[in-house]
C-alpha cells in the first residue's frame, strides 16, 4: 500500500519523525504534479526556540534542496548578520508552503506566489511543525506568513513589521520579506520605505529577543547548543 506522506506527517509525535516523512514524495496538493517537486521542510538550528516562517520555495531552493538560499535568502542572511544573528545557529527557518509553486513544465521560469488552494492545503503541515517545535518567538516573514500565523486575512505586513505581539505566551514579530528589497530596486521611494521597515524590525528584534526568550536566550549563547536536546 502506498504511503500517504501528507497524512502521515500530520500524525507525527516529534520533529524528527516529521522530517523523515518528507524524505519521500509528498502528494498532498497539485504541486506534486511536477516531476521536479520536492518538499523542503526546514533550515537552521532544529533545536532553536526562534522560528522564522517564510512563503515558499523558489527555483534555486528547489535545486539545492535548502530554503532561503536564493537572492532573497542571501539578503536575509546579511540582514541578520548585522545584528549578530547567525541563522544556522540561532534560528529555525520554514515556509508556509514546503514545495515550489510552479505550473507543470514551467520549472525554468520565474517564481510565482502560491495560490490559496496550495497555501490552505500545506498550512496544516506548517502548523504541525510549529506544534512539534514549540517556539517561543515566531517571525512571520512576508504577508502570506503574517496573515496565516496571525489568522488575519486583512493584515498588512507594512503596518505591523517590527511590532512585537504576545499571544498565549508566544512572542510574534513580523518581518517584511527580504524579496521586497529586491523587487523595489527601480522604485526609490518604495525601496526607502522598505529599508526603514526592515531596520525597524532589526532594531526591535535585536533589543528584545534575548529577554523574550528568557532562559532560552542564555541557552542560545552556549557553543554546544546545537547538540543539546530540546526537552
Amino acid at each position: 500500500m502506498k504511503t500517504n506522506i501528507y497524512e502521515e506527517s500530520l500524525s507525527c509525535k516529534d520533529f524528527l519523525s516529521f522530517q523523515r516523512c518528507f524524505h519521500l514524495r509528498c502528494e498532498g496538493c497539485k504541486l506534486a504534479n511536477r516531476k521536479e517537486a520536492h518538499s523542503i521542510v526546514w533550515r537552521g538550528n532544529e533545536f532553536s526556540k526562534i522560528l522564522l516562517v517564510g512563503e515558499a520555495l523558489g527555483k534555486i531552493e528547489e535545486k539545492q534542496k535548502k530554503i532561503f538560499v536564493g537572492p532573497a535568502g542571501e539578503v536575509l542572511d546579511k540582514l541578520f548578520t548585522k545584528i549578530d544573528i547567525d541563522i544556522e545557529k540561532h534560528l529555525l527557518l520554514t515556509n508556509c508552503v514546503f514545495c515550489r509553486p510552479c505550473a507543470p513544465g514551467d520549472s525554468d521560469k520565474q517564481n510565482i506566489k502560491p495560490d490559496k488552494e496550495v497555501i490552505d492545503k500545506c498550512w496544516p503541515l506548517t502548523e504541525k511543525l510549529i506544534e512539534l517545535v514549540q517556539p517561543k518567538i515566531i517571525i512571520p516573514c512576508g504577508s502570506i506568513a503574517a496573515q496565516k500565523i496571525l489568522d488575519d486575512k486583512k493584515v498588512k505586513i507594512t503596518k505591523i513589521c517590527g511590532e512585537w505581539k504576545e499571544i498565549d505566551g508566544v512572542h510574534y514579530i513580523p518581518m517584511l520579506h527580504p524579496a521586497s528589497l529586491l523587487h523595489s530596486k527601480k522604485v526609490p521611494e518604495r525601496r526607502k520605505q522598505y529599508k526603514e521597515l526592515i531596520n525597524k524590525f532589526l532594531i526591535n528584534f535585536r533589543d528584545e529577543w534575548k529577554e523574550r526568550l528568557g532562559e532560552d536566550g542564555e541557552y542560545l549563547q552556549d557553543s554546544s547548543y546545537r547538540a543539546r536536546p530540546r526537552f
